[in-house]
C-alpha cells in the first residue's frame, strides 16, 4: 500500500481504465498524474504513478508513443485492448466490496461570509455565517478541491452525523 491507502494495483487500474476509456488519448508521466489528481480525485506521487506505468507496459497493456524526443507518450495497446478490459473486470470481481459504508455529514460556515459550497451533483449549498447545513452524503463533497480549499482555509468545518453500512 501506498502511503495515502492506494494499492498498486488500485493505481494501475485507474490508469488502464482510463486510457480504455479514452482509447486515442495519450499523455505524459506528468500528465497522468496531474488528470488523476483532478479527474479521478486521487492524490499520488509522480514516483506511484510511474511505478504503475512501467507495471502496464511490462504487461504490455500500455505501449510507449516514439515521439522522437522526451518526455515519452503513453497509451492503450490496442493489440491486447480487450485483455486490459479482462483485467479490470477480474480486478473488480475480485476487489468488490462487500458492503458499502454510507457517511451522513454536516457543513459548517466558519466565515463571517456568505458560504456557497459545490456539491459533486452540480448543486451547492449555501451557508450564512455560522450557519450548519442538513445531512449530506460524504459522496457531495470527497474529492472536491473547493470543498477541501474552503476547509483548509479554515471557512468550512465538515462533521460526520452518521456512519451506516449497508450489505450489497
Amino acid at each position: 500500500m501506498s502511503e495515502r491507502g492506494r494499492s498498486k494495483r488500485d493505481v494501475q487500474a485507474e490508469i488502464l481504465s482510463y486510457f480504455l476509456r479514452h482509447p486515442k488519448s495519450a499523455d505524459t508521466l506528468e500528465g497522468v498524474a496531474r488528470w488523476r489528481l483532478r479527474e479521478e480525485r486521487i492524490f499520488t506521487t509522480v514516483e506511484e504513478t510511474q511505478e504503475a506505468i512501467d507495471w502496464l507496459i511490462a504487461e504490455k497493456y500500455l505501449e510507449r508513443i516514439a515521439t522522437g524526443g522526451p518526455p515519452p507518450l503513453y497509451g492503450i495497446n490496442r493489440n491486447r485492448q480487450r485483455e486490459a478490459e479482462e483485467f479490470l473486470k477480474k480486478r473488480d470481481t475480485e476487489f468488490a466490496p462487500k458492503e458499502e459504508a454510507k457517511v451522513e455529514i454536516t457543513l459548517t460556515n466558519r466565515s463571517p461570509y456568505l458560504l456557497i459550497v459545490p456539491l459533486n451533483s452540480g448543486t451547492t449549498v449555501h451557508l450564512a455565517p455560522g450557519q450548519s447545513s442538513g445531512t449530506v452524503d460524504d459522496l457531495e463533497v470527497n474529492g472536491s478541491l473547493k470543498v477541501e480549499k474552503l476547509v483548509n482555509n479554515g471557512h468550512l468545518s465538515l462533521q460526520v452525523v452518521k456512519q451506516e453500512h449497508a450489505a450489497k
